[in-house]
């Protein structure tokens, strides 16, 4: 089955002479060129080994690396679905009302509210919701844990804008600011949010955005960054590219799509 990923990915194939299959009803795709195999699933390029990808994706993981390499970050904590009760039993933590009271006060001391929580392997702005209080917290973090072992929590920080950076091996690829809808706090495309190309990208954020795919393996992916009155914070990590919302904007988005899929593939035939 064709996706729209399927046909950017179609289209920058057959400019770059290269052979393109599709398994698993379009997730995977398998690039042939000069003899060479690579693998694209997902979103995911083989230009990225499997530990960094999975580092990315870990929003609580990747925040602990980019702070440990002194890169200003939000925070996201992780909670777990499971402990230990007194006997040494493990239980899940969504029927422990106790534990999760507890979860909830330490993070609402440290950081006040409201609090964001989120899947700590989500994507797209699913399942993401605001908590302006220590009862809404609760829920949330027990909704999140009856369909997944753990959750990631972080301080919710006013923002004008996000914006996001691509890069392959060091160069910018595209960087847009995302304008969020009305009357939505979130800046996911896939909610509404409409991307606004950036053409001269702030040098910092650049490196920055450099540093973070060191400081977690990556040659390719994006960084976002949300711009508070402090400056740009990196929000999370993406190792995926994943372009759709952005080229359904018009037809230079999509042509801009097109064209760094060409560059990627380009990449991958040289690896």
């Amino acid at each position: 089955m064709i996706s729209v990923f399927g046909d950017l990915l179609t289209i920058a194939a057959k400019l770059e002479n290269t052979h393109l299959e599709l398994f698993s009803d379009g997730w995977v795709h398998k690039i042939t060129k000069n003899g060479s195999n690579h693998f694209i699933y997902g979103y995911q390029f083989d230009l990225n080994d499997g530990v960094s990808q999975q580092l990315a994706a870990d929003k609580c993981a990747a925040y602990e690396l980019l702070n440990k390499s002194g890169l200003k970050a939000v925070p996201h904590c992780l909670v777990i679905n499971w402990v230990q009760n007194k006997n040494g039993n493990w239980i899940r933590v969504n029927q422990d009302e106790n534990h999760i009271k507890n979860v909830c006060q330490k993070f609402t001391k440290q950081y006040g509210l409201p609090l964001v929580t989120k899947p700590v392997n989500g994507t797209g702005g699913d399942l993401v919701s605001k908590a302006e209080s220590s009862d809404e917290l609760v829920i949330q973090i027990r909704k999140l844990l009856k369909s997944q072992n753990m959750a990631a929590v972080s301080p919710f920080l006013e923002a004008s804008a996000e914006i996001r950076i691509y890069m392959l091996d060091n160069e910018v690829l595209l960087a847009y600011q995302k304008n969020r809808s009305t009357g939505d706090w979130r800046f996911n495309l896939g909610k509404g949010a409409k991307p606004e190309i950036i053409s001269l990208v702030d040098e910092t954020m650049i490196l920055n955005t450099q540093n973070a795919f060191k400081s977690i393996g990556l040659r390719l992916g994006a960084v976002d960054f949300l711009i508070i009155k402090d400056g740009p914070i990196i929000l999370e990590v993406n190792s995926g590219v994943m372009l759709n919302n952005f080229a359904a904007r018009g037809l230079k988005q999509k042509d801009l799509a097109i064209q760094i899929y060409r560059k990627i593939l380009q990449t991958m035939s040289r690896k």
